[in-house]
């Protein structure tokens, strides 16, 4: 507000309108007294209701005053684009007259406005209150920082032993689902519970599939089955039916053991939960639900099969994490009277593990001891409300600044996933942003501001995703107790409660008409219309009357509706400055939008059916932030070179003839991060008729550069892209369609050591790439689609004053798409370094005639993935790479080598020939025999022979249709120890007639599954097996006719034995081991009649058995 009041368009204004500057003297001092009266009785009005409703007036009359002042500025704006414009029409005018604030007489308006504000200052005598009083404490401004405090998780070791135990347990004899529910009080723990459970690694390898799902205080069985699918599949899900949802969703889990999270459940209602729970009930036995929840009887009616109740923590524990938090690990010893003070804080906290965190956030930069003491003895630790008083006092000594932007969080809905970008913006909006300090933007401002929070754990990182931040359940009834009636969301049928103070409205509609209660909250300045699962568009109509009646918006959100146009009242909206259209369908802007001077945050990303801008939008001169990420534009408006104060500007793109110019980007000196150029190859002046638009912008990070179409004239190509050269503080660089068939020699210069990443895509007409070797930073390259490309030689390594060695830190490199290219030549020199020392990733896809590579000396290398380049062999490896994940695959091979993040290596090999015989002659899997423990091969005919010996560390093989198997070890080599071997699979291999001689030497196999290997009659020889096997599977053998008795017997911990389709096999021998649990016999006609109830010749053999499945059917 005070800089509209000092700006010169606007003191035009005032002195050709008559404004007395005495009345605008009076009301900048009645603003700065109530400011500081709002941050005095900030704590009094928590515990005093009497104060708290002055405040709320205070606050009510300021919102007042800042709309009166900004209604004058939009005037003085308005004046000001008129008079510079010569085709205003009276048209655009007259539709304004009606909303003109100096209609009714602007000195008697500001009288009335001024008398309730001195009213309201007056009674600060009777609240007991001055603008000189309120001792303040914490009010610095703390140094910034970006990190999260996550801090470490003390005394749960017992809570999460006890769960685990409950995940792990398989209880067969029970076809419910497995219910566990961790019931506690909010901020007790019990989210955290439950990810330290999600996350553990033995949970990870127990259950097949799994689904984290925050549930929260609305139960939609609709939207929460979509975002179980969306979390198994990874892919987000379309408007279907819930029938629909549930069908797929029960084919994804059917016979697969699961793990569910449901966090933060309040459903009592029965029917909702047996709707949500149908398709889940078709996993396999032993899968796991875990719900987190505040309520018992929550548990009960989700039919828990267990329920822990978690307590809050002990003082000592929560000690550990108020101290780690605070900060206070080096200093306990020499002030021993922070632990005394701060000990006595923690007791207050009540075991609850939010409450510490956030205490100690708030004290680690203040170790002034009298300070402590004061928040000790504060009045706020007295309140009895729903609120933690720890939370409260946290909130309390937020510098004044934070406070407003804390309390504004409340428009989001509860567990809202939020972008750093996102929140700031809106902050920038709501002008909560002080002026910045010199060489500071207010972006750079608003962005601190919100690491602070995130240092004083307000925010919270999403453990999902990993740009995203969330607030704690705690934290947001927090916001929504601070920001009052200012702060309303509709989201229900409970109208009653919006007043006329609100200002910040998040709607999403109801079932009911929530318009005849807009009238109520007229002067909102936020109105967020929020995606909601069952109304996804939204009517004209309804916009408009919206946009009528809210003319004081500065911030309007339809993100994710089904918006196709914008009414003419998008006009009302003098106020406005943040206005986000994304995920709408919205094909064009009228024209009225124009004449949004206050504009300056216009969000259009994903709005896929954008063709065009207004004509006029180089009026709107206070834009700063363009975001036209995903649409359809094909050039911008003439006037987009008007937009000077624009700071982001997503996507340019170049106009035909007729259209804008590359020389409109020239007159945009403050763009920053990152900037898209299409349509390049629409610039047809020649070179010298435009500078170098883009040298000059220093902040400009990363820069990708477009062209879609052949080039009529390659030298002109050249020349153009000499002239794009950017500054050379750029991080990032892609170019995509260029039509030359050179680069200019700044793509690759030296002088750009910022460069982290780089693609090069489509360069048609390119026969040689720029020297790059000597990016100094660059950890990323991307080379796709040169089609003129056959060699690449040491031009790629060093340039002709190159000194260093190349690429001394590239991580990554990938070549895709390059249907001539034949070979790299390795770089070789006298006194240079090793070339890629630091790659660990190297990716060739499609690249047919590719005959030779890289060196193979790549010291760090740990993922090589070769696709579709059918003359290139398998590079033999160093002995110095530890490489972690290996992939070859074409037409007619396959080999797919990985190590996990537990050290586990694995290899898949499907596919090879004649000349891969042995699986010893393949040198990637020789290099690292003695360190492989996953073994998969499938399709490879020649392998005759298995060479176990060569594998003393295997914990798993499976081999499948290798049709010329004969045996699983060489003769002349028999294993000696295999300990490590748990699994061991062959199907298909039909010449199968031979395991190791004396058994297999794996005292801890417990995993044994035989299929389709013909060859085989009897079936197991004595010793064959070890007696620490406990699941045999047989299936599909034709031949066999009879299983071992000696061999069978001495296996005394078989638990489960599968037999299948050995028509053949006649009978069981006349023992069976006692520690069987469970058999199936299925497509044995000869066993099946023999083992009928009661009445087969073998029952007797077998009916002992806990769980038996005879033919599919139970018994």
């Amino acid at each position: 507000m005070f800089t509209t009041m000092t700006s010169s368009d606007f003191a035009s204004l005032i002195k050709g309108r008559k404004l007395d500057p005495g009345l605008l003297k009076r009301l900048n001092v009645a603003m700065l007294a109530i400011n500081q009266l709002i941050e005095v009785a900030d704590e009094k009005q928590l515990i005093d209701d009497a104060i708290r409703s002055w405040v709320a007036e205070l606050k009510d009359a300021a919102y007042d005053a800042d709309d009166f002042i900004d209604e004058l500025g939009y005037e003085a704006i308005r004046a000001e684009a008129e008079a510079a414009s010569q085709t205003a029409t009276g048209k655009m005018l007259s539709f304004f007259s009606y909303r003109n604030p100096f209609k009714d007489g602007i000195n008697g308006k500001l009288k009335k406005l001024l008398e309730r504000l001195d009213g309201l200052i007056k009674l600060k005598n009777t609240h007991g209150l001055d603008v000189d009083t309120g001792n303040k404490v914490l009010t610095t401004k703390p140094p910034t920082t970006s990190l999260v405090l996550e801090s470490c998780i003390y005394g749960r070791e017992a809570d999460k032993e006890t769960i685990m135990n409950l995940l792990l347990s398989n209880d067969r004899s029970s076809d419910d689902l497995g219910v566990i529910t961790i019931v506690g009080t909010g901020g007790v723990g019990k989210t955290t519970l439950a990810k330290l459970m999600y996350n553990d690694s033995k949970v990870q390898e127990h259950f097949q599939v799994s689904a984290w799902i925050c549930v929260s205080e609305e139960f939609d069985v609709n939207k929460i089955t979509k975002d179980i699918l969306e979390e198994l599949s990874g892919k987000a899900s379309d408007n279907r039916t819930l029938h629909q949802l549930q069908i797929e969703l029960r084919g994804r889990l059917t016979q697969k053991k699961f793990l569910l999270i449901l966090d933060d459940v309040w459903n009592e209602s029965d029917r909702e939960w047996d709707l949500l729970q149908t398709p889940l009930k078709y996993g396999a036995k032993g899968s796991k639900i875990i719900a987190t929840t505040r309520h018992l009887n929550v548990a009960s009616v989700m039919s828990t099969t267990d329920t822990y109740h978690l307590n809050p923590l002990t003082s000592d524990d929560c000690w550990m994490i108020f101290s780690s938090c605070a900060s206070l690990d080096g200093n306990l010893s020499a002030r021993p009277e922070l632990e005394t003070v701060g000990r006595q804080l923690v007791e207050k906290c009540q075991g609850l593990p939010l409450a510490a965190r956030t205490l100690g956030a708030l004290l680690h930069t203040e170790q002034d001891v009298e300070k402590w003491e004061k928040i000790l003895k504060s009045n706020l630790w007295d309140l009895h409300d729903e609120i933690l008083p720890a939370l409260i006092l946290s909130y309390q000594y937020l510098p004044s600044y934070l406070k407003q932007c804390f309390a504004y969080c409340a428009i989001f809905p509860k567990d809202y996933r939020f972008q750093k970008e996102e929140l700031v913006l809106l902050w920038m909006s709501e002008g909560f942003i002080s002026s910045p300090e010199v060489e500071k933007e207010f972006e750079e401002i608003a962005s601190e501001y919100f690491d602070q929070l995130v240092s004083r754990s307000f925010f919270q990182q999403s453990s999902g995703m990993a740009t995203c931040f969330t607030m704690h359940g705690l934290i947001h009834d927090l916001s929504e107790y601070v920001s009052g009636e200012f702060c309303f969301q509709l989201d229900g049928n409970d109208l009653s409660k919006i007043t006329t103070r609100t200002r910040h409205l998040r709607y999403a509609r109801t079932t009911k008409d929530a318009s005849r209660k807009i009238e109520d909250i007229y002067r909102a300045r936020v109105l967020a219309i929020w995606w909601n699962v069952d109304y996804k568009s939204i009517d004209n109509d309804v916009i408009n009357g919206l946009l009528s009646t809210l003319s004081n918006l500065r911030v309007l959100s339809f993100y994710g509706y089904k918006v196709v146009e914008l009414p003419n009242s998008i006009g009302n909206l003098k106020h406005l400055r943040y206005l986000n259209l994304s995920l709408t369908c919205i094909k064009e802007l009228p024209a009225m939008i124009c004449t949004l001077y206050n504009l300056q945050i216009l969000i259009m990303q994903s709005c896929k059916e954008l063709e065009v801008l207004p004509d006029s939008i180089g009026k709107l001169t206070n834009l700063y932030h363009l975001d036209l990420t995903e649409t359809k534009l094909q050039e911008m408006p003439l006037q987009i070179g008007k937009l000077t104060k624009l700071q982001c500007l997503t996507d340019f793109f170049v106009g035909k003839r007729s259209g804008s110019s590359i020389k409109d980007l020239e007159e945009l000196h403050h763009l920053r991060e990152t900037l898209r150029i299409w349509n390049l190859q629409n610039v047809v002046d020649s070179a010298d008729t435009f500078g170098s638009p883009l040298k000059s912008k220093k902040d400009l990070k990363r820069l990708e550069l477009r062209w879609d179409g052949d080039a009529d004239d390659s030298s002109h190509e050249v020349m153009l892209m000499e002239k794009l050269q950017p500054y050379v503080q750029l991080s990032s660089l892609n170019i995509d369609g260029y039509r030359g068939t050179t680069f200019p020699v700044w793509v690759g210069d030296s002088a750009f050591t910022h460069i982290v990443t780089m693609e090069l895509a489509g360069c048609k007409n390119c026969y040689c790439l720029p020297s790059l070797g000597q990016l100094v930073s660059l950890e990323k390259l991307s080379i796709k689609a040169f089609d003129s490309l056959r060699t690449i030689g040491e031009e790629l390594y060093v340039s002709t004053t190159s000194t260093e060695n190349p690429f001394r830190s590239l991580k990554t490199l990938e070549f895709e798409d390059m249907p001539e290219w034949e070979e790299l030549t390795p770089f070789v020199a006298e006194n240079v370094g090793d070339t890629f020392p630091l790659l660990e990733q190297l990716y060739l896809t499609n690249c047919p005639k590719l005959r030779q590579t890289v060196s193979s000396h790549l010291p760090s290398l740990e993922t090589l993935r070769i696709r579709d380049c059918q003359l290139l062999r398998i590079p033999s490896l160093p002995s110095k790479s530890v490489v972690f994940k290996m992939e070859l695959r074409d037409m007619s091979r396959s080999l797919m080598l990985e190590t996990s993040t537990d050290g586990m290596h694995s290899v898949r090999i499907t596919g090879y020939g004649s000349q891969y015989a042995g699986i010893n002659e393949m040198e990637p899997i020789n290099c690292l025999s003695t360190t492989l423990e996953e073994i998969d091969i499938e399709k490879c005919p020649s392998l005759k022979c298995f060479p176990l010996e060569l594998f003393p560390k295997l914990k798993s093989l499976s081999i499948k249709n290798c049709e010329s198997l004969e045996s699983l070890c060489n003769e002349e080599e028999i294993p000696k120890d295999l300990d490590s071997l748990t699994s061991v699979r062959i199907s298909e291999c039909p010449k199968l007639v031979s395991f190791p001689k004396g058994g297999l030497p794996a005292r801890n196999l417990n995993d044994l599954a035989l299929l389709t290997c013909s060859k085989l009659e009897s079936f197991p020889e004595e010793t064959l097996l070890p007696c620490t096997l406990t699941t045999l599977g047989i299936l599909s053998i034709q031949n066999l006719k009879s299983l071992d008795e000696q061999g069978i017997q001495q296996l005394s911990a078989l638990k489960e034995l599968k037999i299948s389709a050995c028509p053949n096999l006649e009978s069981f021998p006349k023992g069976l081991p006692s520690s069987l649990s469970s058999m199936s016999i299925l497509r044995c006609p000869f066993l099946e009649q023999r083992c009928q109830q009661d009445k087969g010749e073998d029952w007797s053999k077998i009916s002992h058995i806990p769980n038996l499945e005879i033919g599919h059917y139970n018994i």
